[in-house]
């Protein structure tokens, strides 16, 4: 399997849980086009970045927006590369265990979404595994391509005015 290809199968089943989080009786999930209330300006590692600016190659130019809001919010509020949007982007407003400053429980999930407090089998998000087999997947990318494993904002890899400040280039059957 390439790199490329475990990418997808891990947003894969992050987009199937999504899916069954959204199905739960008396869910009720309040994001919708043109939301963008959790579009923050999110931090990508390097397989991320790629997969991003391949997708953007195409995309309108965004628009300029507050600082803190990700530069691929369109006029309308929506996802310029939504088809290609980082883990991160994919879980926001969903509920996420943690724990807070105290050591104690913590669930999350946007303000304008409601879950039952008991969520079955489901259980909150696996997000701490999600994110230990990208970083897996992106260090092994990193290793073919010779470059360093470390996250970059997303204003950094996607300039305002459609110009990508990253360019990566891995010719690999490994990658594709």
């Amino acid at each position: 399997m390439t790199l490329l290809e475990e990418y997808g199968l891990l947003l894969e089943e992050v987009e199937s849980a999504i899916k069954n989080f959204c199905h739960l009786p008396n869910a009720s999930v309040g994001c919708a086009a043109g939301c963008a209330e959790c579009c923050a300006s999110p931090s990508l590692l390097p397989l991320e970045a790629m997969v991003l600016l391949e997708s953007c190659s195409e995309l309108p130019v965004p628009a300029q927006g507050r600082p803190d809001r990700c530069p691929l919010l369109t006029a309308d509020r929506l996802c310029a590369a939504y088809s290609a949007r980082p883990l991160v982007c994919r879980v926001r407003g969903f509920p996420v265990d943690s724990v807070d400053e105290d050591g104690l429980p913590l669930r999350e999930n946007c303000a304008k979404n409601s879950f039952p407090q008991d969520l079955g089998e489901l259980g909150a998000m696996h997000l701490a595994e999600w994110n230990a087999r990208l970083y897996g997947i992106s260090a092994r990318f990193c290793a073919l391509a010779g470059i360093p494993l470390h996250r970059k904002n997303i204003r950094d890899v996607y300039r305002p005015g459609g110009l990508p400040a990253l360019r990566l280039s891995v010719n690999s059957s490994e990658l594709h």
